[in-house]
């Protein structure tokens, strides 16, 4: 304002000149001053500015990069390809350049792949992008409607695991544990198929199956250990002093539980998979299991009924720790008559076991 440029003195208070007011002399410097003051004040505003605005920008592009990868992530971990390329559709412009093109390259990829992939990475139940990849019930075929756990939750479940089978291998000789394995899996899955289970996988020599009926999972556990404890002529290299515990060179640990579980199958074996709370206690039972016996919770116990004719009963006395649970298992070891004659070890075996797995003194 003038009053101001009059109040430093850049324009004289009285001036009789016919031209416009002159500039004083006098305060020359202080205008100089002034004009760079100004002029750092304008060039820093600017500078700063366009800073923040640049990086608001790049926030905002980096942000819509995360949403996006984040986005997409989750349509293909549920494998649902389209809903992943609405996603990328939907950020648009939002995405920089490069990951646009490189996003847009990975799901042309997987498409032009479509034919060597699983279905399952194509379809969709309606969920929406993102949604997961479900099978319906009604969609399943006549053979997976007789998979355990799909049409109804309920399922009893089986693990089992060799024992001792790391030392086997370590000191067995020639190919002794090979052939060994060999004769158990056929044992395991020819029982499988006369008792009517479904196997749902193997994890290194352990098997994980599923039964409609918790009798059909006793009867199958039953049969495994009658055929590997009287049937089977193991290998030689199996048989050296040393190897056996006092339960044989070659025992089996079987552990039931039944409940409910969610059945989901897997993109890659194509076969079904249980997951839930009942699979995470048939897990912890099987572990606390005596050779040569079938060992299943309570809940199996009280399904059964009838089903034990064929086995001598040997009830746990204490409740045992499985870890991560709450709370504890109570277990009844399930021997089959036919290898009655080790009833006096199992009950040891049991007892030992209830000592080493911080077994709770049961209260009559």
């Amino acid at each position: 304002p003038l009053n101001d440029l009059e109040a430093i003195g850049y324009i004289p208070a009285k001036c009789d000149c016919a031209h416009p007011p002159c500039p004083n002399p006098d305060v020359a410097g202080n205008i100089s001053g002034l004009g760079v003051r100004l002029l750092v004040f304008i060039l820093d505003y600017y500078i700063t500015t366009g800073f923040a605005s640049a990086m608001r920008d790049e926030q905002a592009k980096m942000s819509a990069s995360i949403l996006a990868a984040e986005s997409i992530a989750a349509c293909l971990a549920s494998f649902d390809l389209r809903g992943a390329e609405e996603s990328l559709e939907a950020c648009g412009s939002g995405l920089p350049a490069e990951l646009h093109r490189s996003l847009q390259t990975l799901l042309a990829n997987l498409e032009s792949y479509r034919p060597f992939l699983p279905s399952e990475l194509f379809e969709s139940d309606g969920a929406g992008p993102g949604g997961p990849a479900l099978v319906s019930p009604a969609a399943y075929s006549p053979d997976e409607r007789s998979i355990p756990g799909l049409t109804n939750p309920w399922v009893a479940l089986v693990f089992t695991d060799i024992r001792r089978s790391t030392a086997l291998w370590e000191h067995s000789t020639g190919t002794a544990m090979q052939e060994a394995l060999a004769q158990h899996d056929t044992i395991m899955r020819a029982t499988l198929s006369k008792c009517q289970g479904y196997e749902v996988k193997t994890v290194g020599d352990a098997f994980m199956v599923a039964f409609d009926s918790a009798c059909d999972a006793v009867a199958f556990g039953g049969a495994v250990q009658t055929s590997l404890g009287t049937e089977v002529e193991w290998p030689e290299g199996l048989t050296r002093p040393g190897l056996d515990d006092g339960f044989g060179v070659f025992s089996v640990r079987i552990g039931v539980h039944c409940g409910e579980v969610t059945a989901q199958r897997n993109v890659l074996t194509r076969r079904y998979d249980y997951f839930g709370q009942t699979v995470n206690r048939t897990a912890r039972v099987e572990p606390c299991g005596a050779p040569w016996a079938v060992t299943v919770t309570q809940e199996v116990m009280r399904e059964i009924g009838d089903c034990i004719g064929s086995f001598v009963v040997i009830a746990y006395q204490s409740e045992v720790s499985g870890k991560g649970l709450r709370d504890g298992l109570w277990l009844t070891a399930l021997l089959p008559k036919a290898l009655a004659s080790q009833e006096a070890a199992i009950r040891a075996a049991v007892l030992l076991i209830e000592q080493e797995r911080g077994a709770v003194p049961h209260e009559n």
